[in-house]
């Protein structure tokens, strides 16, 4: 296993921890969101709630009250949507709505195929339709107060400085869990936020606390250009368990619904346990520096991160990049990070974005040799020209 990653990802997680342990430190409760906050909770001796939540199981009953906006949540833009992926995001399949589908120009063969940009703003047109918006309101009045009754229990409404960990990116779960704060009457302002990389303040409630290791415009800035960045991180502060869709009442109150799809079993044949241990015991060992001289320790962590994700050698992208990231939001299956590719599989990804999406394109490349690696360096260095030249005349468009 690479030192070098070890050493990173455990000063990393020391960076985060000094600043969980100061919050605790001025008496604030501090609340560790599944799955990222996983480490840091270990590393802070479990010194809050460990809240067993995700996009998926927040925005259900948020998102079934306004089908416009469900729509556009449901249509992911880093994964390959299909029918039946997107209405998975929604606990439904296909085949209860085949008729309706059908007239929406969906037949059974089209369910699994990737949507194309007609056929996203068609399956939108269908989210929004009376024919989907009953599923909708059935979904808020089956899990909204379930949700509701979950965050409560774990401390989410408590009054006064709380603040939930979390790995980042534009705090999607924390504005989330400020509307269920709105709802049960509670200022949503006082739930602030402890992050290893924060890209834009905008959208909290005004008066948020808000912390981050790594900022744009601040330490850390470069990572953010880097579209690795945020799956590398991730797989980093990863947890032992898998993503958790939804909430149901059992036993002992309510508890969280895990992912049928649960990538434990390749984690741990991959090394997740040793993984996490050495982690630990460099976080642990770190943390002193962390609380001594946090901006240094900040930056050249950020500095050994960016060369790692952009400059990873042949044995680190053979490793990690067979780490099974999930990027979707119901948890519907995971793919290498950085697959190994031979020409086919280059001309069906850059061509047809198929079978999977490649996250770490640098490690993709440091996989390869000869031939092939001039082959998919070419293919990478067209497919983002061709990208840029689509966001220029999609901004022109508006």
């Amino acid at each position: 296993m690479s030192d070098r990653v070890i050493e990173i990802a455990g000063d990393l997680l020391a960076c985060v921890g000094s600043l969980v342990s100061r919050a605790a430190n001025e008496g604030r409760k501090v609340v560790f969101l599944s799955r990222d906050g996983w480490l840091p909770w270990r590393l802070s001796g479990e010194a809050g709630p460990y809240l067993m939540v995700s996009r998926q199981a927040l925005r259900t009953p948020l998102f079934a009250a306004d089908p416009a906006r469900a729509a556009n949540w449901a249509i992911d833009p880093a994964t390959v949507n299909t029918v039946a992926s997107v209405l998975a995001r929604f606990m439904t399949s296909p085949e209860k709505f085949a008729p309706e589908l059908h007239a929406a120009g969906f037949d059974e063969r089209s369910w699994k195929l990737g949507l194309g940009r007609s056929d996203r703003f068609r399956l939108k047109e269908f989210i929004r339709s009376r024919v989907f918006t009953g599923h909708l309101e059935f979904l808020k009045k089956e899990h909204l107060e379930t949700t509701l009754e979950y965050l409560r229990s774990s401390g989410v409404f408590d009054e006064g400085g709380v603040q939930i960990v979390d790995v980042g990116w534009n705090g999607s779960c924390q504005k989330h869990l400020q509307e269920y704060r709105t709802m049960a009457g509670v200022d949503p302002a006082g739930l602030g936020g402890i992050y290893l990389g924060l890209q834009a303040r905008s959208g909290f409630a005004k008066g948020t606390r808000l912390e981050a290791v790594w900022e744009p415009g601040s330490i850390g800035g470069n990572l953010f250009k880097l579209a690795s960045f945020y799956t590398l991180a991730e797989m980093i502060l990863t947890a032992n368990h898998g993503g958790v869709t939804g909430y149901e009442r059992g036993q002992h109150g309510v508890v969280p619904i895990l992912a049928d799809h649960d990538e434990s079993d390749v984690l741990n044949q991959w090394g997740l346990p040793q993984f996490q241990k050495e982690i630990l015991t460099r976080a642990e060992a770190s943390l002193p520096e962390a609380q001594r001289d946090f901006d240094l320790l900040a930056s050249k962590t950020a500095s050994e991160f960016e060369r790692f994700a952009t400059k990873p050698s042949s044995a680190e992208a053979s490793r990690y990049g067979e780490w099974p990231a999930c990027v979707d939001p119901a948890h519907q299956g995971a793919h290498a990070l950085a697959p190994q590719m031979n020409l086919g599989d280059m001309w069906n990804y850059f061509v047809h974005r198929q079978p999977q999406p490649v996250l770490w394109r640098e490690g993709a490349e440091a996989r390869l040799g000869g031939y092939h690696r001039l082959a998919f360096k070419a293919a990478n260095k067209m497919d983002l020209l061709a990208g840029g030249i689509r966001r220029v005349v999609s901004r022109l468009a508006r």
